[in-house]
């Protein structure tokens, strides 16, 4: 017999809004989140326009320490995933971690770190580089920082498959829950 799965907590951020209400009341106006890139210089791309995710103060929803050592990407998956969190009720707890998966997967890690880092090293040597751009980089980096943030230690990985890396985590994260290898999942994309 399968086992019965719900969601229980929702997180979002993007081009529309910072939260699910907010993204919600956009999409419902029929608002566009494109618009001219602004988050860095694309003066020499022939792409300006993109749904960039717009005023976007991650020391709202991590301490500023934190927000230095992650990727915008992983700003906006911890923002989503602790919205998710408090919706949902869900308690990580010494009963219940080894049975919670995280799930959370990316197209891409942070092109921007990346790119930055990769600046560096050719302008100042490997001694300037980030020690932390490798996880902010990787795409299971966001993964593992919501596992420890929230002290889960089931299963934790990501899949990648382009455009439907999201769905295809949550599909994984049901998956591991009816077949009883999981209790409860934190999953998606960002």
């Amino acid at each position: 017999m399968s086992r019965r799965i719900v969601v229980t907590g929702l997180g979002m951020v993007s081009s529309l809004g910072h939260d699910v209400p907010a993204t919600w009341r956009g999409a419902l106006a029929g608002c566009s989140g494109v618009a001219r890139i602004m988050a860095h210089d694309v003066s020499n791309s022939p792409v300006k326009v993109a749904a960039e995710v717009k005023n976007w103060q991650p020391e709202r929803y991590m301490d500023i320490r934190t927000a230095r050592r992650t990727d915008r990407h992983q700003q906006f998956i911890f923002a989503a995933t602790t919205e998710a969190m408090q919706q949902s009720g869900l308690i990580v707890s010494d009963a219940n971690r080894a049975r919670v998966t995280v799930m959370i997967g990316v197209a891409t890690g942070g092109f921007l770190t990346y790119d930055e880092n990769m600046k560096v090293l050719a302008e100042s040597g490997a001694r300037r580089v980030n020690p932390f751009g490798v996880m902010m980089v990787m795409v299971n980096g966001a993964a593992a920082m919501i596992s420890i943030a929230y002290g889960a230690q089931g299963p934790s990985f990501s899949i990648v498959s382009s455009c439907a890396t999201g769905a295809d985590n949550i599909g994984q994260a049901f998956r591991l829950i009816q077949s009883g290898q999981a209790d409860a999942a934190i999953c998606g994309g960002g």
